[in-house]
């Protein structure tokens, strides 16, 4: 389920909703002792409870995205200063080797930290996540 390059993340957002989205109207529906207007007042006062989740799980979602965005992206820019340095600190003759032009240089400054940061992006988000739920599910033991 592709939503807007998001994939995963939905499924992952919306799963924990579940619970609720089928318990409520259980609990709803059981208690036929209320009166109409008693269980449309309590329609919606449950019917918060999804509403007010969803904004919770996109505001998580999009601060772990935007999260890992910026740890990955600094993690580039210091990789792209430590290799730019790491190249200037070669002698003259390393650069007459056609596999060390200028243009080849310029390639690999721009295209591995590229690949890197693809690379570090979701991994930094999976690892954040997994903790996050490694944390949960050892604190409600």
């Amino acid at each position: 389920m592709e939503v807007y390059g998001v994939g995963w993340y939905w499924r992952r957002g919306l799963w924990c909703s579940v619970g609720l989205l089928i318990g409520v109207p259980i609990k709803l529906y059981s208690e036929t002792y209320k009166t109409k207007s008693e269980m449309l007042h309590d329609m919606r006062y449950y019917s918060l409870y999804p509403g007010i989740l969803a904004v919770v799980c996109c505001w998580a979602i999009t601060m772990m995205s935007y999260g890992s965005g910026v740890a990955s992206n600094r993690l580039v820019a210091r990789i792209r200063v430590v290799a730019f340095g790491a190249v200037f600190r070669h002698e003259v003759g390393w650069f007459d080797f056609t596999e060390n032009s200028s243009g080849a240089l310029v390639s690999r400054l721009t295209s591995d930290p590229a690949v890197l940061h693809s690379m570090t992006s979701e991994i930094l988000a999976v690892l954040w996540l997994s903790w996050q739920r490694q944390s949960l599910s050892l604190h409600s033991r």
